[in-house]
Order: C-alpha cells, then sequence, then structure tokens
C-alpha cells in the first residue's frame, strides 16, 4: 500500500463561521468552523392563502430564499393586486427551510440556542404540584420517543382556575430514556455546532459559510464493520490474539488502540469507562456490540451511535487475525494522529468503515 491524495469537503450542516484560509494547513483534530445557530421548530407561513395567488406562483411574489436568515417582521413576499400593495412578513426569527411551490407554502425553521447540557430531568410532581397518580396522566410521551425544544411532555387543566393549562416544556433536541416515578428523562441529541477537519493537510478550497475541501495524502485501509462515525487520535498498537479489560490502561483516554485480533466485551465496556477513542481489531460479535450500543442499534446503518468508543473491525464477526502486513503497515504508525470512521452502510449503496494514516 502506497500514499495517494484524497479531498474531502467538511460541510456545516447549516450556515456558520469558517476558521481557516485557502492554503492552509490543518491537522485532523483541528476545529475548522462553527454553526452560528441550530434550526429549531418549524412554522408554515401560507403565502398563497395570504396573497391569493395559485400555489405555483409563490417563487414570483417571495423576497427571500431557502436557506435566508430572516429577523420577525421582515417581509417574505410582496404582491400587487387591484393596484393595491399586499405582503407578508416573518412571524418569528429564524431560516427558510423549504418553499412548496404545490402547496404554495413557506417553511420557517425557528433558530434556538446551543444546549450543551447532557440530560434534562423533570419531575413531573414537584413541577405540576399534583399527586403521583395525576402526574402519570398528565404525561404524554413515551421512552425512546424524540423530542424537540418548546415541546409538551407533560400537561394538566386546572378547571377550578378558568381552564388554566399549567405544562412541562423541554429545552432541548434530545431523546426521552427514562420515565420512572413520574421522574422523566431526557438525553440531548443535539448535534454538534462545531466542524473538525478530520484530515490532516491542506485547504484547497472555502465556500464561504458553509464548507471547506481539503487535500491530504494518506494510506486508506477499509474495515468490514464499524461503529461511532468519525474519530482521530492517537494511535497505541498492542499485539493481543484477544483484547481484554486489562489491555486498556488509564493514559489510553483519548488514544486509538490497534490490536491484531479479537475485541472481548470487557475491553469494550473498559474502553468506554477510559474514554478510549476507538479500537481497531480483527473482529468481535454482533451481540456484544448491540449490547453495547444499545436498543437503538441498527446492524445494517451504522455511523451515528452515540458511544463513547467507536469500532473498526478490519475481517467483520468470529474469531479472527488482522493480516500481518497490513497490521504491521499500521504498527509503523505507533504515535502518530490518525482518524477514522466507523459508518457502515451494507444495503445497497455499501458504505465500509475506514482508517486514514497521514503522511507527515
Amino acid at each position: 500500500m502506497s500514499f495517494n491524495y484524497i479531498e474531502r469537503k467538511r460541510k456545516l450542516p447549516y450556515m456558520g463561521t469558517l476558521f481557516v484560509s485557502k492554503g492552509q494547513k490543518v491537522n485532523c483534530t483541528d476545529i475548522i468552523g462553527e454553526m452560528n445557530y441550530y434550526p429549531g421548530m418549524v412554522k408554515k407561513i401560507n403565502i398563497s392563502k395570504q396573497l391569493a395567488i395559485k400555489p405555483e406562483k409563490i417563487n414570483s411574489v417571495l423576497t427571500v430564499k431557502k436557506g435566508d436568515l430572516v429577523k420577525l417582521g421582515e417581509i417574505l413576499a410582496f404582491n400587487t393586486q387591484w393596484f393595491k400593495d399586499q405582503i407578508v412578513v416573518s412571524s418569528d426569527n429564524g431560516i427558510i427551510g423549504m418553499v412548496s411551490k404545490y402547496l404554495g407554502i413557506l417553511y420557517l425553521r425557528k433558530l434556538t440556542k446551543f444546549n450543551s447540557d447532557k440530560y434534562e430531568v423533570h419531575n413531573v410532581e414537584q413541577i405540576l404540584g399534583v399527586s403521583p397518580k395525576i402526574a402519570e396522566k398528565s404525561i404524554s410521551i413515551k421512552v425512546g420517543q424524540a423530542v424537540s425544544p418548546g415541546q409538551i411532555i407533560a400537561s394538566i387543566i386546572h378547571k377550578n382556575n378558568n381552564m388554566c393549562l399549567n405544562s412541562i416544556t423541554t429545552n432541548m433536541f434530545g431523546t426521552v430514556t427514562d420515565i420512572n416515578d413520574n421522574i422523566i428523562k431526557i438525553k440531548n441529541t443535539q448535534i454538534s455546532k462545531y466542524l473538525k477537519s478530520y484530515l490532516s493537510g491542506e485547504v484547497i478550497c472555502i465556500d464561504e459559510n458553509y464548507s471547506v475541501t481539503i487535500r491530504s495524502k494518506v494510506i486508506r485501509i477499509t474495515g468490514n464493520y464499524g461503529i461511532g462515525g468519525e474519530k482521530c487520535g492517537v494511535l497505541k498498537v498492542t499485539n493481543k490474539k484477544i483484547l481484554t479489560s486489562d489491555d486498556i490502561l488509564p493514559s489510553d483516554n483519548g488514544k486509538i488502540i490497534l490490536t491484531r485480533g479479537y475485541i472481548s466485551k470487557s475491553a469494550i465496556l473498559k474502553a468506554a469507562e477510559t474514554n478510549v477513542t476507538a479500537i481497531i481489531g480483527s473482529s468481535s460479535d454482533l451481540s456484544i456490540i448491540r449490547n453495547y450500543v444499545g436498543s437503538n442499534f441498527i446492524p445494517s446503518i451504522t455511523g451515528a451511535e452515540d458511544v463513547a468508543t467507536g469500532l473498526i473491525l478490519i475481517n467483520g464477526f468470529g474469531h479472527s487475525l488482522i493480516k500481518r502486513t497490513i497490521f504491521d503497515l499500521l504498527s509503523k504508525f505507533e504515535g502518530n494522529n490518525i482518524a477514522l470512521n466507523g459508518t457502515t452502510h451494507i444495503r445497497a449503496g455499501a458504505i465500509r468503515p475506514e482508517v486514514l494514516i497521514f503522511k507527515d
């Protein structure tokens, strides 16, 4: 295997600020941009109805386009009929998400602040001031359900107080992980606001506010299966036929561990506790990975798992060893920063996990 040039476009999900310039050298661990905002709940604005026009004519009256940031009260559409000017203004601060020429509707996404809290906990009995039985009936969500900022998760109506609604709302994009004794626990699933380089190389192109293209000279090794998405860290090598918890040390925090053989359950759990960035090995068992990831695991489409330690299986499942030539090649770069991506799509348009070794 030899070094070859690759190019990757690193793109922000939404408009933001880029921290690099064309020709700049970057490391795979560098943060090269951040989002300025995070789109939240969607509001539908029926332009066709408000201006009394046919839906297919919506683009001819709009003063904004998809992706534009708008402020409360800003004009979104303008039309003149019977010598009278008609306008539609924004009902909130937000971003234009989509325009439907079939429905004549503009979709405005409200902007929300980034929430750095990992969890959100709501004690329904205490917040609503009700008995356990009433609190249980007031809960309107269930475990595993996705929630978004401002969503009502529990509510009651006080009939003796002019039918007043008393409710609890969420403050984050997340997933309900537990409801026990009328206490709701929500885990934050909001994507990171930061854009990492992933490659060590040179910036060759910039699309202002959105994307950076990086060129890098790498050796690329593809695996058979992986989880955990993009990772970057210092490579540590341990030549074990079976990697166990005894092989994971406190000093491995933040490192990528390469082992030639099988990755055991105890090794994965210990690595997660130690905050090991990832483990590259020959093989493991699907049942172990399923147990590690949790109930939301989809074996055929991976990469978005919320796990502390990523995994790359070069050979796949069962017990085997990485080919000596591949293991020796990777071992030469112990102590260097490497990158990997555990994303695996088994079906049509297959995507395999990768390990990238950078040339200094």
